[in-house]
């Protein structure tokens, strides 16, 4: 990695489309950050690795022909397991309307959401004024996995989502709570998908001076073993 070369090489060949490339640690787009060629990856003009990056490739390989696979090993040697991506993490926007509104987004493509993983998500909101509660929910694609009312004086939300995917679909563990709005824990499921947006929504119960902020949010992708 020195800023000019465009071309690394995989161990492995990845099957499908199940490549997920990250540099430190942010989450690459095929096509628009590199192609894939068989194990070749070859990044774009203006994606080029620099000194220092750090580059991880998970990935899933055919193992029917038998062989072995090379492990994915850190500097060192040490083999690298367990390590969480970060498939997104970013501010949010702001809404003072009365109608539900996405305040930010995420994508996890189907690469990201094979039997086994687990993915975690995590948003804060903030409240100004005291006018007006506001209400909040998260979308996992078609499902909604969030969904609470806060009151005036809810200055702050935060909330948390474990998600088990399995063959069938995904299990949420889930907790949300507030500045006054009670610690609320719960099990949710939704039906398996290829692909989807996780997305972050919010209202005022009355329109008007009052404003509700996505401060942050975080998707993390802990990878099966």
């Amino acid at each position: 990695m020195d800023g000019v070369n465009n071309t690394f090489i995989l161990a492995n060949t990845p099957l499908g489309s199940s490549l997920m490339l990250f540099r430190n640690g942010l989450n690459l787009t095929a096509s628009s950050d590199y192609n894939l060629n068989g194990s070749t990856i070859q990044f774009v003009s203006g994606a080029l690795p620099q000194p220092g990056d750090a580059l991880n490739a998970f990935y899933t390989v055919d193992t029917s022909a038998g062989g072995n696979i090379t492990a994915l090993t850190a500097p060192g040697g040490s083999i690298r397991t367990g390590a969480a991506q970060v498939i997104c993490s970013a501010a949010g926007t702001t809404t003072n309307a009365a109608a539900s509104t996405s305040l930010g987004g995420c994508d996890i493509p189907a690469a990201g959401l094979l039997p086994g993983d687990r993915i975690e998500v995590r948003f804060t909101l903030t409240h100004s004024g005291m006018t007006s509660g506001f209400s909040f929910q998260v979308n996992w694609g078609n499902t909604t996995i969030f969904s609470r009312i806060a009151g005036t004086q809810d200055a702050a939300v935060a909330g948390l989502a474990d998600a088990a995917l399995r063959a069938a679909g995904t299990q949420f563990s889930l907790e949300s709570w507030g500045t006054v709005l009670p610690f609320l824990p719960g099990l949710v499921t939704a039906p398996a998908q290829s692909g989807l947006e996780v997305v972050f929504r919010a209202g005022l119960a009355t329109a008007g001076s009052d404003s509700v902020t996505l401060t942050n949010y975080t998707v993390l992708r802990y990878p099966a073993n």
